[in-house]
């Protein structure tokens, strides 16, 4: 018995004292359009569930970019925790409450202004390719040809993706919503929507292109 209580004490001590800081990320990170949607995924679904659901969150990354994880919990520690375990072997944390902590990134003002754009959603108002249209760009048709079409095929029943476009030809942002949750839950996820793919155009010209397979057009 007493061999158990000092495992479970070591345990305890080992994840109430980790000093997030010593896992910070620090070097040259590319700002990549996976990166940035990856992070604004994480930011969006703080305030699509409220904030109040997990108090704290964090967001690891691979130095190459290609891995990602994400981490909510009652501490920063715990969070942290989870972010590197999902993010895998070699991972940093990026960003801890949304803030970039990963030193040396160039493009970490701009990111932190992020939180910011997508805090104010609910100002936001909902609008629709069909009263907006503009020729769609090339890395946007690509997204819905190879990315956002085809995951409607594999989706799970009780899930609606909706995406967001702007005229710029470049930007976009996807997120999902569980129907399980009420309307105005659905409604708050395409104003998230907006939000999130504002923060990557830079301008407030973003509209709904498409809820699930129905096209605004």
């Amino acid at each position: 018995m007493l061999r158990i209580l000092i495992f479970f004490g070591v345990v305890v001590l080992l994840t109430g004292c980790l000093s997030t800081s010593e896992y910070y990320g620090q070097g040259e990170l590319k700002d990549s359009s996976q990166l940035k949607q990856k992070y604004l995924k994480q930011v969006s679904f703080t305030y699509y569930w409220g904030k109040t659901a997990s108090r704290y969150t964090a967001f690891a990354v691979h130095i190459n970019g290609q891995k990602t994880g994400i981490g909510r919990d009652m501490s920063p520690s715990a969070a942290a925790n989870s972010a590197l375990v999902q993010c895998g072997e070699g991972c940093k944390l990026f960003s801890e409450m949304h803030e970039v902590v990963w030193r040396e990134f160039h493009k970490a003002a701009e990111y932190n202004q992020y939180k910011a754009i997508i805090e104010a959603y609910e100002d936001i108002e909902l609008r629709y390719y069909k009263d907006y249209e503009f020729v769609i760009g090339e890395v946007q048709q690509a997204e819905l040809t190879n990315n956002y079409f085809p995951s409607l095929l594999k989706q799970k029943k009780g899930r609606r993706w909706v995406i967001a476009l702007s005229p710029d030809g470049q930007s976009y942002f996807k997120f999902q919503h569980l129907d399980y949750l009420r309307d105005w839950r659905w409604r708050n996820a395409k104003k998230i929507t907006l939000a999130a793919c504002n923060a990557i155009s830079g301008r407030d010209d973003c509209v709904i292109y498409a809820e699930n397979e129905k096209i605004y057009e």
